[in-house]
């Protein structure tokens, strides 16, 4: 679980005052009093590692100064820092403390510190060898070990995995050590520590897994100024002698465990050093990502970081899905995996429970995580459970009639869900859930493997639905089949990495709920919007193809037809498909699904990627085609993520080669490169061509290339989340005789917004006024939009209103930054079943005063002016541009404005008044819009005669006679 230091508060009175601070908060004692807890506790660590280090007489901790400089250490990092240090390794909080003080020069980023490392096991209930944790007996182990325990003490994940470790040495008969000294098994602990921006924990992981360690615990903290402190424990290290032992199950009591509810609240079973719960106010939402009779999941952020949001439809909760819930966030928060997406936080506070996680794209990463414990259970250590718990098309025969069961029945679901991959169809989906449980308990009903299988995974699928479950394969075995089918079918490679994780958790495949699921087939989740593998069988229907409804249909019938082949590795056919589309395709058309290939923010099918040089080259030779170094660098970036290493030299050398001898297009050449790699989040790239960039910049005497190099670094960096590298780029701008214009300030000084470091951002606004750089609509645009992205409403209105001291007029973006980040407007704009208010006056006495003060400065400003027009012939409000918020209130203040126009004699009435939603005649995407869908709303709740013009279905028409009866 990531924490953010911000929740803490961020205080840094000296540590002698903490105890009697009042933490508790407003909306609930409960949470008060924890908190007040864990602040007691964090002194308690801090005062016990600062004896340690006294008494021990460590050089630092006899400087002067040192026990205050200890406590601003603590206080910078949030609560679960204190409360998971092993405070017997009290040395280590001083190589965090220097970490974090080397990550402050950015030479030294990042800041790391490697060694290896021990856990000691938990024993299992027949052990002879169990060792209470604060036991003689533990410290006396603890002495004799090779090497020091990891600096946050031991999970149940590690110390089982040391358990098994040991029980694999017994068995092996490897008695040359003592019973009571044990080797136990060492791990790598490796500490990273640089400046926190977004993403940075995922692209470390992948940086991890990419060299091949198994991370077995993850610790990540952000400080309170813009550093992260990042610990992981993996083994896989190539020289170990451990690599090839099994995990086995975390033990746990959760089954012993009682849920227990109370009017307000959700109790998860808890320990004093989970610091988990989640303030609501701090979540900012995105999108909808997917929807079901349970709940919703959102794409959003929390404070920098991007999330997945799964919310509890409030008028759905029960007690059988609170426990559910509860049973969920309890499992999440315990298990810490590669192949696991991120725990972040759960809010408990009905009725708005909600989980928050790491927002994972399987498409950017290639790596299947599981997501969802909705059903899941800690394996207990007798391997036996009785409860029913998952979805009958899934369930195996045991568990439906209610026996006994273990794992074997994850292995029978196991099956089902490897079925499902393999044909994309739901399992028995002419039958209802119960038809199909009285079909595979009464007569065996199974589904029906297709004639055209590979026959060793058809093979496997009949054995994973034996009746019997001792006649089931283990996981161990499965992973070796697949292993095998994969030296003979490629595409099934990745595949046995899913069942990894099946050998720890039993879970029955369904989020939440029972037979109203989030169907992954109705609404497929970004983070796991793809199998494991890439299905064999694709006759794929067009409802898996939703993510190309912004292109032409004509491109999305190359897609449907190609991908079949390209899943199949059909070289001739694919070739021929391309030749045809390109052929048959206007420029536009083939130019347009290029682009959505290249793009980075398009979602698709990872294997279409593929096409992506084959495409080109053929689009290359067609008559109409004229040569883009533009389009060039964006196969480029492509290719290099694909790992293509032969195919990208070889035209990044026809591309220099090309433009060698004219310098100003290869110099957008590479600034193009620098672009879509950052808009990637590709490091490596980046890296690569700013390095080039760089020193093309540095060779060259042209004012013009060097002005643009810098403009495409700067850029770059900003876009990378390295905005004090791009500061230090301004300076050297100057060094060289360059002035720095209002475009790298202003990168700068978003770069900085977007990462929450407020005073740097303040510190370039006054940069710009003492250097007589204009700030414009733009750069206040940026402030508003950083505030916002970190929940400052405050801040917010402060810099509205000197947006007006200072002249500067506010725009749609404006309208549209603001709103955004106002909770309760998005609350209403997320809940589609909820009756909107119809007025400003209605809205402003349900929202908080922070957020009515930000609508009244946006309702004085003159957008909704320069959004209408009136006149004799016609009135209109233009919502275009406007996400839904702002149109939403825009909508509210013309009513009221109109209102005033028809009735005050003063202004004309027009002959026709419109309303212009969007989606209509000249959009480009298709389907619903969901600003006509609110206005839909509001029209209806306000029994409004006006109606979607026939001529163009984008807007709403009426006679202004008739809007007048309506409104006066």
């Amino acid at each position: 679980m990531v924490d953010m230091a911000m929740e803490e508060g961020g205080s840094n009175e000296s540590c002698g005052s903490r105890v009697n601070e009042n933490t508790t908060s407003p909306g609930s004692v409960l949470q008060g009093r924890q908190q007040q807890q864990r602040m007691q506790q964090k002194l308690e660590v801090y005062n016990e590692i600062l004896r340690r280090l006294k008494e021990t007489n460590h050089e630092e901790a006899n400087l002067p100064g040192f026990d205050d400089h200890l406590w601003t250490h603590f206080n910078r990092l949030p609560a679960r820092y204190a409360l998971d240090v092993n405070v017997e390794r009290a040395e280590d909080v001083l190589m965090h403390k220097r970490l974090l003080h080397l990550a402050h020069d950015p030479a030294n980023r990042p800041a790391i510190e490697v060694r290896l490392v021990q856990v000691h096991p938990t024993s299992d209930d027949n052990s002879a060898d169990f060792i209470l944790p604060d036991s003689p007996s533990k410290e006396a182990a603890q002495r004799k070990s090779v090497h020091p325990p990891p600096a946050f003490g031991s999970s149940p994940n590690l110390e089982a995995l040391a358990l098994e470790a040991n029980k694999f040495d017994d068995q092996d008969g490897d008695n040359s050590v003592h019973a009571n000294s044990k080797f136990f098994k060492p791990m790598h602990e490796i500490t990273f520590s640089s400046d926190d921006r977004p993403k940075l924990l995922s692209q470390l992981t992948s940086v991890l897994a990419h060299i091949g360690l198994n991370i077995q615990e993850a610790h990540a903290f952000s400080t309170l100024d813009g550093y992260s402190l990042d610990v992981f424990v993996v083994d896989g290290w190539p020289y170990e002698a451990w690599s090839n032992h099994r995990s086995s199950s975390p033990t746990s009591d959760h089954e012993k465990s009682k849920i227990k509810y109370d009017p307000d609240h959700v109790a998860i079973p808890n320990d004093v050093t989970d610091v988990w719960e989640i303030d609501p106010k701090h979540l900012k939402f995105e999108n909808k990502v997917a929807s079901g009779s349970y709940g919703d999941l959102y794409k959003g952020t929390y404070y920098s970081q991007e999330v997945a949001i799964k919310i509890l439809k409030p008028e759905r909760v029960n007690s059988d899905l609170q426990k559910e819930f509860a049973q969920e966030v309890y499992i999440m928060r315990k298990v810490r995996h590669k192949n696991v997406v991120q725990f972040i936080g759960a809010c408990t506070k009905l009725p708005s429970l909600c989980i928050v996680t790491d927002f994972y794209l399987f498409i950017s990463f290639q790596v299947v995580k599981v997501a969802d414990f909705g059903v899941a259970r800690v394996k207990a250590q007798t391997g036996v459970m009785t409860a029913e718990t998952g979805t009958y098309r899934w369930m195996a025969p045991e568990v439906i009639e209610h026996k006994p069961y273990d794992h074997k029945a994850d292995v029978f679901s196991f099956g089902i869900v490897l079925w499902e991959l393999l044909t994309g169809k739901l399992p028995y989906e002419y039958l209802t859930p119960l038809q199909a449980a009285v079909g595979v308990v009464q007569k065996e009903l199974r589904p029906t493997i297709p004639k055209n299988t590979q026959p060793k995974l058809a093979e496997l699928l009949e054995k994973t639905w034996k009746q019997d479950p001792a006649l089931r394969p283990d996981f161990s075995e499965i992973i070796e089949i697949l292993q095998q089918i994969a030296k003979e079918v490629p595409l099934l490679g990745a595949m046995h990495a899913h069942v990894r994780y099946h050998q720890k958790i039993t879970t029955s495949h369904v989020p939440w709920n029972h037979h109203h699921h989030l169907s992954h087939r109705q609404q497929p989740l970004p983070y796991l919007s793809q199998p494991t593998s890439h299905p064999l069988n694709l006759s794929t229907k067009w409802n898996n193809f939703k993510c190309l409804a912004a292109i032409s249909k004509q491109a999305q019938r190359f897609f449907s037809a190609v991908l079949p082949t390209v899943a199949t590795r059909d070289t001739s056919a694919t070739n021929r498909l391309i030749k045809k589309f390109v052929a048959s395709s206007p420029k536009s058309i083939a130019l347009d699904a290029l682009s959505h290939l290249l793009s980075p923010d398009s979602t698709h099918h990872p294997l279409l990627y593929l096409l992506t040089l084959p495409l080109y080259l053929k689009i290359s030779e067609a008559s109409w085609f004229s040569w883009n170094p533009k389009l060039v660098a964006q196969v480029v970036v492509l290719l290099d993520k694909q790992g293509l290493d032969k195919e990208l030299k070889a035209l990044m050398s026809e591309t220099v080669s090309r433009l060698q001898f004219k310098e100003r297009e290869l110099v957008l050449f590479y600034c193009n490169l620098i672009g879509f790699n950052s808009k990637h989040n590709w490091v490596r790239g980046f890296d690569d061509s700013y390095s080039r960039l760089n020193q093309f910049v540095s060779d060259s005497n042209s004012v013009y290339v060097k002005k643009q190099g810098y403009k495409a670094m700067i850029s770059g960096l900003c876009e990378m989340g390295r905005a004090r590298e791009a500061e230090d780029l301004i300076g050297e701008m100057r060094e060289r005789g360059l002035k720095p214009t209002l475009f790298e300030f202003r990168c700068v000084l978003y770069g900085y917004g977007r990462l929450g470091l407020f005073k740097d951002m303040e510190r370039i606004l006054d940069k710009m006024e003492s250097g007589e750089i204009e700030v414009d609509t733009v750069c206040a645009n940026m402030v508003l939009a950083s505030y916002g992205a970190h929940n400052a409403l405050p801040e917010m209105g402060l810099w509205l209103r000197k947006m007006k001291t200072l002249g500067i007029p506010l725009s749609i973006r404006t309208c549209n930054s603001v709103l955004n980040s106002c909770p309760t407007i998005m609350a209403l704009m997320r809940n589609l079943d909820a009756s909107y208010p119809v007025s400003i006056q209605e809205l402003l006495k349900i929202l908080s005063e922070e957020e009515a003060m930000l609508v009244k400065e946006l309702t004085e400003s003159s957008v909704l002016k320069e959004a209408t027009k009136w006149d004799t012939s016609e009135g209109k409000l233009d919502l275009h541009g406007m996400h839904l918020g702002s149109a939403y209130v825009m909508m509210l203040q013309w009513m009221e404005e109109t209102r005033n126009r028809l009735s005050d004699g003063e202004h004309v009435i027009p002959a026709e008044i419109t309303v212009v939603c969007g989606s209509g005649n000249h959009s480009t995407v298709r389907g619903e819009s969901p600003v006509k869908s609110m206005i839909t709303e509001i029209m209806a709740q306000t029994r409004s005669p006006m109606r979607i013009d026939r001529k163009n279905i984008g807007c709403f028409v009426a006679k202004g006679n008739v809007i007048k009866k309506w409104l006066c």
